[in-house]
C-alpha cells in the first residue's frame, strides 16, 4: 500500500458509520434538476406615448404596482409547486434562481425556480406527470436526470492528515 492509499483507508475506517448513514439514505434515490420558466414579457403590448408631468408618475406608480402584484403572484406559483413536489420527493434543495431573461426560440422567459430532487428511481414518472401539470398551467420546465444524487450527498470533513 502506498502512503496515499495508506491514509484513504484510515479516513475510510475513521468515517466508516457516517459513509455507511449516507449511502444507505442514498440507496435506490436518484436526483433530479428542474427549473421553471415564465414569460417575462408580462403580456407587454405595444408602444404606449411617452406621458409627460403628474401622468408620466401616475404610469410609474401603476408599473411598480403591477409588477408587484405580479411577483407576489409568482411567489405564490412557485410556493404551489414546491409544496406538490414535496409530496413526491425525499428531499428537496433551492437553487438560487436565474434571474436573467433568456431566448429560447421566439420564447423569452425567466426562472421562476430552480431545484434539485431526490426522489426513488421508481418514483421519476410521478415527478414528470406533476410538471406535466405545471407546463398545462402555462410554465415551460427543464427536467433532467436522473442522476447520481451528487446534491444529496453532503460533505465529509477531510482530516488534517490528507
Amino acid at each position: 500500500e502506498s502512503g496515499a492509499e495508506a491514509v484513504l483507508a484510515a479516513w475510510i475506517s475513521e468515517h466508516r458509520e457516517e459513509l455507511a448513514v449516507t449511502l444507505g439514505e442514498l440507496d435506490g434515490k436518484v436526483e433530479l434538476g428542474v427549473r421553471v420558466h415564465y414569460d417575462a414579457r408580462g403580456g407587454v403590448s405595444e408602444r404606449t406615448p411617452v406621458a409627460r408631468g403628474r401622468e408620466y408618475f401616475q404610469s410609474q406608480l401603476a408599473k411598480r404596482r403591477e409588477a408587484a402584484d405580479r411577483q407576489v403572484r409568482l411567489d405564490a406559483e412557485a410556493n404551489r409547486i414546491v409544496e406538490g413536489l414535496g409530496l413526491l420527493v425525499h428531499s428537496i434543495r433551492l437553487n438560487t434562481p436565474n434571474g436573467v431573461a433568456q431566448a429560447d426560440g421566439d420564447d423569452c422567459g425567466r426562472e421562476l425556480l430552480s431545484v434539485s430532487l431526490l426522489v426513488d428511481r421508481e418514483g421519476v414518472g410521478g415527478v414528470g406527470s406533476f410538471l406535466d401539470s405545471v407546463t398545462d398551467a402555462g410554465y415551460r420546465v427543464r427536467f433532467t436526470g436522473p442522476w447520481p444524487p451528487y446534491s444529496f450527498a453532503g460533505s465529509l470533513r477531510v482530516s488534517e492528515r490528507m
